[in-house]
């Protein structure tokens, strides 16, 4: 009579199997959360965004005057926040006191995710403001 054994490893087979197995898990995984990653970054690029319109407003009812820069807003005897912000890219707003656009009292641009201006995907603060 044989004895038999009992069974102590994995065969390769069942290994690569349950390694190509989570990889594809993982590569799901990481695929739909690029897509949150990117509302994310908008969703804190627009709250941003009214952020500076609000203190942009609020400099100009004490100055009658929009800053020249945004860093106008950081500086002086009564800072009016710590430091300009970036948007959700880690990309500084591009700001012109003057309107680009008939009604518009400044402008203020974001580059959005492609991390260019004058592309499509720009966040414009008047855009931002309609949607409210």
């Amino acid at each position: 009579m044989k004895p038999t054994y009992a069974r102590r490893a994995f065969s390769m087979l069942e290994v690569m199997l349950v390694i190509a197995l989570i990889t594809m898990l993982a590569g799901v995984v990481v695929f739909a959360m690029r897509g949150q990653a990117d509302a994310g970054r908008m969703s804190t690029t627009k709250m941003k965004m009214r952020q500076l319109h609000t203190l942009l407003q609020g400099y100009y009812a004490q100055n009658s005057i929009y800053p020249d820069t945004l860093d106008v807003l950081a500086e002086g005897p009564t800072p009016m926040i710590d430091k300009v912000p970036k948007d959700g890219w880690k990309i500084d707003f591009f700001y012109d006191p003057e309107g680009l656009a008939e009604g518009e009292n400044f402008t203020l641009i974001s580059a959005g995710a492609d991390k260019e201006f004058s592309t499509t995907d720009d966040i414009n603060i008047w855009d931002v403001m309609e949607e409210d």
